[in-house]
């Protein structure tokens, strides 16, 4: 029945989240232990620490928030891209079709590969078009067989990189998309991180406020 296979459903979020609560304490208690039998280090490090990361996390929300509107604001009912019609112009021209795209973007990929891969150029990255509000950039990742460069496109989104896969003429801009539209997720990962931050900064203070099985020996240590 619906509303027993529901009460399984809850009921197995709840241990799950019961398991990740016991397994921060146990991770918080062993950090809290580990900075305490170093002599010098202060446990509230491990809080610091913690806090840090939750900054970071709070940080990368408004980031990626920020990159939401942004892509949302620029995206258009049918495809349409803006490309260079090459890697040293400074202007850029509508594609609609994703083929079409996928042709130039390679082909100016291609280019943008071989001038980075060239002496005399100090440059890591080659703009080529903009999709979805979004500058689409070219980096060489590697060399080929033939010690040829191979392209790398990617977006920026703060300060991370989206890698954008240009294997085929059609795929690139599936790959674009897809990228693009991960962005919620790594919103979500990254209110998760607050949150288990968090649950880690509370856990922490809770531990630092219990007596120290070994705080006696640390502190004979301490005084020879």
């Amino acid at each position: 029945p619906p509303a027993a296979e529901g009460g399984d459903f809850g009921g197995a979020v709840a241990d799950r989240r019961k398991v990740m609560e016991q397994a921060i304490r146990k991770e918080v208690e062993n950090a809290i232990n580990q900075a305490r039998g170093q002599m010098g280090k202060d446990p509230e490090s491990v809080i610091q620490a913690l806090e840090l990361k939750k900054e970071a996390a709070e940080n990368s929300i408004a980031v990626y928030l920020d990159a939401i509107r942004q892509r949302n604001e620029n995206t258009r009912e049918r495809f349409l891209i803006q490309l260079k019609p090459s890697i040293d112009a400074d202007l850029l021209e509508a594609e609609t079709d994703r083929e079409a795209a996928g042709r130039k973007v390679r082909l100016l990929a291609a280019h943008a590969a071989m001038r980075l891969a060239g002496r005399g150029h100090n440059e890591t990255f080659i703009e080529i078009g903009s999709y979805r509000g979004f500058v689409i950039n070219v980096t060489v990742s590697t060399l080929d067989d033939s010690n040829q460069p191979i392209p790398q496109l990617f977006f920026r989104v703060g300060s991370e990189i989206l890698l954008v896969s240009a294997e085929t003429e059609v795929g690139v801009s599936r790959s674009m998309d897809i990228r693009l539209n991960a962005l919620e997720n790594m919103l979500e990962d990254a209110r998760e991180r607050v949150r288990v931050a968090e649950a880690k900064i509370q856990a922490a203070l809770t531990e630092m406020n219990r007596p120290w099985d070994h705080e006696q020996k640390y502190l004979e240590l301490e005084e020879k």
